[in-house]
């Protein structure tokens, strides 16, 4: 799948990347006992898919989790952290001003010298490490999320971090990797993101992340979000990612309306027999319909706003539990499923 113009990456489902991971965080830990570098990961892939949440989602498997955007960054001492001044105890030689860390020692030791010493402070200039950079060692994933929508001078400067994993300043304790997603460059991905050259490129490792209804639907029945939706999606997996507006991310925002205020849509009796029809409606089941169609129409594309109504109203007493869907696919809800596709 082509994510940077003339590059293509291998393109994984959720649970392949997630076991894409796991296997490059063990090759990192393999690389520190040889004190090698460590890889960075990039995962390339639309917006609203789920790359963010599956690499947060891994703190369900053993991993710290951090995240930082780098679009939010506006110089790169956000990332190199804070100068501060730290003071120590030393002695001084009133003479010669040669300075003593030994308390044991009462004269200058310097040749010709002998003066007498004073107690004082030496002040030295440290960085303070941004907040975000673990302190703890790992495992842990240090996400840069929606990497390539930083400025090209975030992107330049943190080149260092990728391939070191660190600055001038702090390091990146041991057993973390560090995980960045980007969106596909190009005018024809229709994403205002920032471009980045070779030099950039062949500093991490690439892999694309392909959309998958099953993993969303797993992931959804966990966060609870409305049956009605999942089922939606599980039966028409074409309208998942949709044109611009309907991914994963925007029809959850919408099924999390449905749940909470639409109790119930208008249906027909049996939808074997009577096609749903929207004539058919009283005023207030019109304005039940209008209702939904409006908040809908808030997040995804209008004809998949449509395609949903059209589906729960007409199919509300053959929807079947998303659970049994993906864990129990016997003869019965096979039968079940070509039933609902039945014209």
């Amino acid at each position: 799948m082509e994510q940077v113009k003339g590059l293509e990456y291998s393109e994984l489902n959720a649970e392949e990347l997630v076991a894409f991971i796991e296997v490059r965080a063990k090759l990192n830990a393999i690389k520190e006992e040889r004190n090698c570098r460590r890889d960075t990961i990039c995962i390339w892939g639309d917006a609203g898919i789920g790359k963010t949440e599956i690499v947060k989602g891994l703190k369900d498997r053993g991993f710290k989790v951090r995240a930082v955007n780098p679009a939010q960054m506006e110089e790169m001492g956000d990332f190199t952290g804070l100068p501060v001044e730290e003071y120590r105890d030393v002695h001084q030689c009133k003479k010669c001003g040669a300075i003593y860390e030994n308390n044991n020692i009462t004269k200058c030791t310097a040749k010709d010298c002998k003066g007498e010493l004073k107690e004082t402070q030496l002040g030295t200039t440290v960085m303070l490490p941004p907040a975000f950079i673990p302190k703890e060692s790992g495992p842990g994933i240090l996400l840069f999320d929606d990497f390539n929508r930083a400025d090209i001078r975030i992107i330049r400067g943190t080149m260092q971090i990728w391939q070191d994993y660190g600055s001038y300043a702090w390091t990146i304790p041991k057993g973390w990797t560090l995980i960045m997603t980007a969106n596909p460059e190009g005018t024809d991905a229709g994403y205002i993101v920032t471009s980045m050259d070779p030099a950039m490129l062949t500093r991490l490792v690439h892999v694309a992340l392909k959309p998958d209804v099953k993993a969303w639907a797993r992931w959804a029945e966990n966060a609870e979000v409305d049956t009605r939706g999942i089922n939606f999606l599980l039966k028409n997996e074409e309208l998942a990612t949709n044109g611009n507006r309907t991914n994963f991310r925007t029809w959850t925002q919408f099924f999390d309306f449905t749940k909470h205020f639409v109790p119930k849509i208008p249906t027909v009796k049996n939808p074997k027999k009577d096609v749903f029809d929207i004539k058919k409606l009283d005023e207030r089941e019109m304005e039940v319909i209008n209702f939904i169609y409006r908040h809908g129409c808030g997040s995804i594309d209008k004809e998949c706003v449509t395609q949903f109504i059209m589906f729960v109203a007409g199919e509300a007493e053959l929807i079947i539990e998303p659970e049994k869907i993906l864990n129990e696919f016997d003869d019965k809800i096979r039968k079940h499923l070509q039933l609902m596709g039945e014209e």
